[in-house]
């Protein structure tokens, strides 16, 4: 999960805010699923179980949040990493 989706969202901003429209819809179309699945599973949630999995410890969400169960830390997983 990590390669170019750390870089990703930035460039797709810095495109559309310079027009590169259709550059902008291939990165859009790339980060779909990782923003989708982030959607599904709450931000806070999936987030901070994503940087669990990039090695950095940001401990579970706060409650009434629970931590992204096995599952999704291994549908997680899963997406692309080339980004």
């Amino acid at each position: 999960m990590c390669g170019r989706a750390v870089s990703a969202p930035t460039d797709l901003y810095d495109t559309v805010r310079t027009g590169e429209l259709p550059r902008a819809q291939t990165l859009y179309i790339e980060l779909k699923p990782l923003l989708e699945f982030i959607v599904a599973g709450g931000l806070a949630t999936t987030v901070k179980a994503g940087l669990g999995l990039l090695g950095v410890c940001a401990g579970d969400p706060r409650r009434p949040l629970l931590p992204l169960d096995d599952d999704g830390r291994a549908a997680l997983q899963k997406l692309p990493t080339d980004v």
